[in-house]
């Protein structure tokens, strides 16, 4: 029971450091403001820790709960698809924010589509990354012993 509480901790960890990380640089130091390239750099990394997120929940219930999503293409487009829409979500809440608060964390339309596209080239980059390169070492050192 401890461990899995430990472990699913652990897992929204990653992405719950990204957000902090750039509520930081909105609020305390305005870098979004100061630096143009800021923005697109977190909504990767947003992607990416999302991705993350979601691939780490979905190890824990298909060992617990026996669900599996095959092929690998599908369930790496049910990643990206997923973490699109939590990309969505995030929109949505930045402008409510902007509505309930008259700030300008959204400045157009132009900006919304420019995050959801760097949200799904973070996820892309971790399927690609982590379901396609990292399990083929780790299979070229599973027939090795240990010296």
């Amino acid at each position: 029971m401890w461990n899995q509480i430990i472990r699913t901790v652990q897992i929204c960890s990653f992405m719950v450091g990204v957000y902090l990380i750039g509520l930081y640089f909105t609020y305390i130091y305005p870098a979004f403001e100061l630096f143009v390239w800021m923005s697109p750099l977190m909504h990767t990394l947003g992607g990416l820790a999302t991705a993350f997120t979601l691939d780490q929940f979905y190890r824990q219930c298909s060992v617990r709960w026996k669900v599996r999503i095959e092929p690998v293409g599908v369930y790496m487009v049910y990643l990206i698809a997923m973490t699109v829409c939590v990309g969505v979500v995030w929109e949505i809440h930045e402008y409510l924010h902007d509505v309930l608060f008259a700030s300008v964390w959204q400045p157009g339309i132009g900006d919304t589509l420019l995050d959801l596209v760097m949200d799904t080239v973070g996820a892309v980059l971790y399927v690609l990354f982590f379901l396609t390169i990292e399990p083929k070492k780790i299979q070229k050192t599973k027939g090795r012993g240990r010296a």
